[in-house]
């Protein structure tokens, strides 16, 4: 028996019969001071190529956005003291997927600030990008947004369990060191920081303009997640 054929032989080590979901999670938040406490943009965007958690098996795209330097955008139905110039969305290629996984998506460190709004209909346009880096162009009416993850780390390959605990995750992380955006044309100022909330997964602090690639959520056997920090997304 060749090599090859021995390694094949081998019985593999299954971790679960059912697959919840299997998506890429790419986030970008800038802030022009790092010492303030929420991101001056930040967009938090899921590719899902595959969930049974909506019914049947569905894919599509899902995005949640906000600017505070988005020109004149502030709708005039936002609360009293909202600036002009504040933009907040969620964006999605499929309505069913989001209104199903919001609760699931929606960012958890920086929550929005009315997740109640409504989802705004949207075209998702991927680009890979040389030597290696990830982009895309959202269109939602006359709304663009162009982000850009370029200068990719070394990937991280980890497991351990959901924001709620209730499934497990794998997944490889990459951090982009050279993020960028634009919303209609217009760039956002600010840059990555330092983000703490890595520091489990990790074991140290990582940039806040993040991409979990090849992300797949399943239901765990009886693992229990006491070695593992929770994903914070």
């Amino acid at each position: 028996m060749s090599r090859l054929e021995d390694h094949v032989a081998g019985a593999p080590s299954v971790h679960s019969s059912r697959i919840n979901r299997q998506m890429d999670h790419l986030i970008m938040a800038l802030k022009v001071d790092p010492g303030t406490e929420r991101p001056d943009f930040l967009l938090s965007l899921y590719w899902i190529g595959y969930t049974a958690e909506a019914g049947e098996p569905d894919r599509g795209h899902v995005a949640y956005l906000w600017s505070t330097n988005a020109r004149d955008r502030n709708p005039t139905n936002e609360p009293a003291g909202t600036k002009s110039g504040d933009l907040e969305a969620a964006l999605t290629d499929n309505p069913n997927l989001a209104q199903v996984l919001g609760a699931r998506l929606r960012p958890g460190q920086w929550p929005m600030t009315r997740p109640e709004r409504p989802i705004l209909p949207a075209r998702f346009e991927r680009q890979n990008l040389r030597p290696y880096g990830i982009g895309y162009r959202v269109i939602a009416g006359d709304l663009i947004v162009e982000a850009r993850w370029e200068d990719l780390s070394s990937p991280v390959f980890a497991s351990g369990p959901t924001r709620g605990g209730d499934a497990w995750i794998a997944t490889m992380l990459v951090e982009s060191l050279r993020p960028s955006a634009l919303i209609d044309g217009l760039p956002q100022p600010g840059r990555s920081f330092p983000n703490p909330i890595w520091q489990p997964w990790f074991g140290n602090e990582r940039g806040s303009c993040i991409l979990g690639l090849g992300e797949t959520i399943y239901e765990r056997r009886t693992e229990v997640a006491r070695d593992f920090g929770e994903d914070p997304r």
